[in-house]
């Protein structure tokens, strides 16, 4: 464990240097593929640029105990070092969230819903995710992360048969991206294909996703 901890963190380091070394001022990166724990990577490179708040959708908050670096913890990592001005979580699945992470979301003023939340249309992802980034300082960039594992019977290290539509998640990103002033960096990790078929349906979500995003930015 404790050589897999190095090597993410040797990880961090070469996706803070591929970003600097090839991204130009202005440009916003589209990270896709990988684990989750290169949203750690993303933050810390958007902070040179200055303050950043991140909206993710997620079934995990990824806000795990920090004493090893591991895919589960990228958000609290970024939150300990003091480099994630704000952060919110939609979507999480209440059985996949430990004691920890959801006392860990409440001391620090997490904004942060549950699945379940929406499941009898009493609430609205959208609207939830408008009302938060209306809160936020529209002045300070916003990376917007999506993982894969949030869409039903994706193909994705945490496969699910409950979560959301593809159509649903590409409404979600369209409205995020067309309201969100200064956007830091898209993020669409998580996927995992193990056959050709899997890798269609994959390969064809994770396009859509892209283009609506492209064409949906201000």
């Amino acid at each position: 464990c404790e050589n897999a901890s190095e090597q993410v963190a040797e990880l961090d380091d070469f996706v803070v240097e591929l970003l600097s070394e090839y991204l130009s001022i202005g440009q916003i990166p589209i990270v896709i593929g990988g684990g989750h724990n290169n949203s750690f990577p993303l933050i810390k490179w958007s902070y040179k640029k200055g303050l950043i708040n991140v909206m993710n959708l997620d079934p995990h908050a990824d806000c795990r105990a920090t004493k090893r670096r591991h895919s589960g913890n990228s958000f609290s990592f970024a939150i300990e070092e003091k480099l994630l001005n704000n952060y919110a979580v939609l979507g999480l699945h209440e059985a996949f969230n430990n004691k920890f992470i959801r006392q860990f979301l409440v001391s620090k003023k997490i904004n942060h819903s549950f699945y379940e939340d929406y499941l009898f249309g009493n609430r609205n992802v959208i609207e939830d995710a408008q009302d938060i980034l209306e809160s936020w300082d529209s002045s300070i960039q916003i990376g917007i992360e999506i993982d894969m594992d949030s869409i039903a019977n994706m193909p994705s290290s945490a496969i699910s048969p409950s979560g959301w539509t593809v159509d649903q998640v590409r409404s979600y990103l369209m409205h995020v991206t067309s309201i969100v002033k200064k956007i830091a960096y898209l993020h669409l990790p998580e996927a995992a294909p193990k056959n050709e078929h899997d890798s269609k349906l994959v390969g064809k979500s994770l396009t859509y996703l892209v283009r609506d995003f492209i064409q949906h930015m201000k």
